[in-house]
């Protein structure tokens, strides 16, 4: 093949590159689990061959369907994996986390809550309890279930989405509201908004990301995969 062929793959990867996510060739070489020369030689049609492996690590990264790589050196067109070509039926059983990871801190606040509740209705056996007792209560235990629920739908992303996405339209319909949140104000949790960052990411949705960020993200979406 000609150094033209290679040079326009190059160019075709800097782009997907971007529009995925990885804002860097260090990005995607962790994704890849390569050397971050391979990637910049691909880029910038430095070479006119790689192995195999390489090229179908690199299409899966993109979200390219298999042998695009080749398609695009012979003058085609790449073709995106969506959840439509990878079942064209259209049946895609979204994956569903069998449990979550509660920290301690999540833990005590439930029970936290739960003491609470007792505790006030002990204060008023056989008397009215106070509406602002009560309303205290519920937002604790709104902020609690909130805060675990959001865990499981991060879970989901984690589970059913990728770097750059994209999620099946079952799976986007469904959580929607929470990928819809912004990941940069509405909340004073700084924690809570880094996890907004994640979960669009994850969904291909548009986030601003550090390179810093982009590679913690993708470090926690291997291990989480593995």
């Amino acid at each position: 093949m000609q150094e033209d062929d290679w040079t326009r793959l190059g160019r075709y990867v800097r782009t997907r590159r971007k529009a995925v996510g990885f804002a860097t060739a260090r990005a995607l070489a962790a994704e890849m689990e390569v050397h971050e020369r391979t990637i910049g030689n691909i880029e910038r049609g430095a070479r006119d061959s790689y192995n195999a492996s390489t090229l179908t690590a690199l299409e899966g990264a993109l979200g390219w369907s298999p042998g695009d790589t080749g398609r695009i050196l012979d003058g085609g067109e790449p073709t995106v994996r969506t959840a439509e070509t990878s079942n064209p039926l259209g049946v895609n059983q979204p994956l569903e986390p069998k449990d979550l990871r509660l920290e301690s801190a999540q833990v005590f606040e439930f029970l936290r809550v739960t003491e609470h509740f007792s505790g006030v209705l002990t204060s008023n056996a056989g008397n009215p309890i106070d509406w602002n007792d009560v309303k205290s209560i519920y937002d604790e235990l709104v902020a609690a279930v909130t805060d675990l629920s959001r865990e499981y739908i991060t879970r989901m992303v984690e589970l059913n989405g990728r770097p750059g996405g994209p999620l099946s339209p079952l799976v986007e319909f469904a959580i929607r509201n929470y990928l819809d949140e912004s990941p940069y104000i509405g909340t004073p949790d700084d924690r809570e908004l880094i996890e907004r960052k994640y979960r669009r990411w994850l969904a291909g949705r548009n986030v601003e990301l550090t390179p810093a960020e982009e590679l913690m993200f993708g470090e926690r979406w291997r291990r989480s995969a593995g």
